[in-house]
Formats: C-alpha cells, structure tokens, sequence
C-alpha cells in the first residue's frame, strides 16, 4: 500500500533513466494505454517515487507519450486518488 509505504528515498543508483522508463511505461500500460484504468498501480508507482524520480518520470512519459505526466494523471485518476498523486 502506498499510504503505508510511503516515498522511498532518492537513490541515484536505484531510480536511473532506465527505471524511469520502466515506471512511465507501466504508467501508460495502466492508464491510457488500456481500457479501464488501473488506478492502484499508477498510484502506488507515483506515490512511492521521490520527485526528483518522478521529473525523470515525466520527462520521458511526456517525450514518449506527448503528454505530461500531470495531465495524464489529470485525465486517467479521478477523486482522491488523482488528488493524492498530485500532490
């Protein structure tokens, strides 16, 4: 759980360009890239990332996908759970 977990600490050895890729491309497969969002893994997957992990994240999600990673979650998330990843 998320909540429970919390944010990891940033570790440049840990959250590198490819675990980046891998998140944004889980993002995607859980939200605009199927029908019928899974909310839970895209909270989980934000959530738990520091931010400078998720500026990475959203670098490639929006060079990949041409949508920043802010509006997809805008568009895919709803109630407090989009709230909760944009915090």
């Amino acid at each position: 759980n998320a909540i429970q977990a919390g944010e990891e600490t940033y570790d440049p050895q840990y959250h590198t360009e490819q675990k980046a890729r891998e998140d944004a491309e889980l993002i995607y497969r859980k939200g605009q890239g199927k029908l019928g969002t899974d909310e839970k893994s895209i909270f989980k997957t934000i959530c738990a990332s520091p931010p400078e992990h998720i500026l990475n994240i959203n670098k490639i999600y929006t060079d990949k996908y041409d949508v920043t990673l802010k509006k997809a979650v805008e568009k895919e998330l709803s109630g407090k759970v989009r709230d909760g990843c944009l915090h």
